[in-house]
């Protein structure tokens, strides 16, 4: 089993490196696209404003930033458009109809893989109400399919080795490590990581899967943590190997809150009403789904025709 570990552990770099360029490159667009705006304020203000007495021309800016982020939207749309469009959806529900059995065309195609890159960092940097969450988990999973089969029938590539994975059980472990590994890298999580591959997309599961899952997690979230401390916007730091809480732990709390017994008690309530409306969304939801079976069951299926 040496080599499924390796394998785990090269999928978990790859991943990691992956999310580090992606974030380094919408830093790198949006320090870029504030540059520019910042540039041409600071012009407008000795053209224009310096006679008149005038704080800027913040229309034009407003403009200006307007442009830069509607060309990056232009742009990201593009490229799934025209050059990819397998890489117009987040890839998530694609990948959990793949694992559940569902064959879907180019869903792992190395075109998929560069149109989804693109598309990403061009809509994130845009300023777009977006994040590169989704796409990360169709790359990792894009990743992980890439590196357990070594074969590319686009590149016309099929090497020698791990030649034992290549087969549709080995292949689903790998594609839901990869995907787990996107989540680490893009939330410093490798647990979240693990959950979510258990939670929301494995179809087979066992304890020797879930600790080769995890030390994917574990690489990839190392691995963006590393090259993240020295690196900002592809900008040297000098502070390489050394990992900052509040910059490589997302959502962190800085100062904790006095807590007083009775705290608890609306914090109880709010979990009982949260328990008692998931009961009923759960329990509205199966009786909403058996009488949409039993009203489509009840449709003459005229297309269809018994056949000997």
């Amino acid at each position: 089993e040496w080599d499924r570990w390796l394998l785990m552990g090269l999928i978990g770099t790859a991943v990691g490196m992956l999310g580090f360029l992606i974030h380094q490159i919408i830093d790198s667009l949006t320090k870029l696209k504030w540059e520019l705006v910042e540039n041409y304020l600071q012009v407008s203000k000795k053209i224009i404003c310096l006679s008149n007495g005038q704080d800027g021309n913040i229309p034009m800016t407003w403009l200006c930033v307007l442009g830069a982020g509607l060309a990056m939207v232009v742009l990201s749309s593009g490229s799934v458009l025209f050059f990819c469009p397998a890489g117009s959806p987040s890839g998530l529900p694609e990948i959990i109809g793949y694992l559940n059995g569902t064959s879907i065309q180019h869903l792992f195609n190395i075109k998929t893989f560069l149109g989804t890159f693109i598309s990403c960092v061009l809509a994130v940097a845009s300023g777009l109400f977006c994040g590169p969450e989704g796409p990360m988990i169709h790359l990792g999973a894009l990743l992980g399919c890439g590196l357990s089969q070594l074969q590319s029938d686009t590149l016309g590539i099929h090497l020698p080795i791990f030649t034992r994975f290549r087969n549709s059980a080995d292949k689903r472990s790998f594609i839901t490590a990869g995907a787990g590994a996107g989540i680490a890298s893009v939330f410093r999580a490798p647990i979240g990581g693990l959950l979510f591959t258990l939670e929301e997309m494995s179809s087979f599961w066992d304890i020797r899967l879930a600790w080769q899952i995890f030390f994917c997690c574990l690489m990839a979230t190392f691995t963006t943590d590393l090259l993240s401390s020295s690196l900002h916007g592809f900008v040297y730091r000098g502070h390489f190997g050394f990992f900052e809480a509040e910059r490589r732990i997302l959502f962190w709390v800085k100062n904790l809150l006095d807590m007083n017994v009775l705290a608890f008690i609306p914090t109880i309530l709010l979990g009982v009403l949260g328990g008692l409306l998931g009961a009923l969304f759960v329990s509205l939801n199966i009786k909403i789904n058996t009488l949409r079976m039993q009203f489509f069951n009840s449709i003459p299926k005229l297309f269809l025709r018994k056949t000997s």
